[in-house]
């Protein structure tokens, strides 16, 4: 499992994880419930339905999780967990629905 801390806002820098991921394949699809993230007391539960959601369409996924436990056995090559992103920053290298 891969979960790859950002770094804060207005940083330059852009981790070479998240670089290493959208270049090694097609466009991924971002997933995220954004702010209510903090509020969902299901966040398992919603990182577990991103995922199969992912594996299910076939298609490569970065989640915005910030809790999720590495035993959940939701770990791929295809998925790629992030904290917290600059979405501006992300979105390009994004699949585009």
């Amino acid at each position: 499992m891969r979960i790859i801390p950002l770094p804060g806002t207005g940083t330059t820098a852009f981790p070479e994880p998240l670089r290493q991921f959208l270049a090694a394949g097609p466009p991924p699809v971002y997933m995220t419930i954004g702010s209510m993230m903090a509020a969902d007391p299901s966040f398992q539960e919603t990182t577990r339905l991103f995922t199969g959601a992912a594996r299910l369409a076939g298609c490569r996924a970065i989640i915005q999780t910030d809790r999720i436990n590495p035993g959940d056995g939701v770990a791929s090559p295809d998925i790629l967990y992030l904290d917290r992103a600059e979405h501006h920053r992300v979105f390009p290298g994004a699949r585009q629905w």
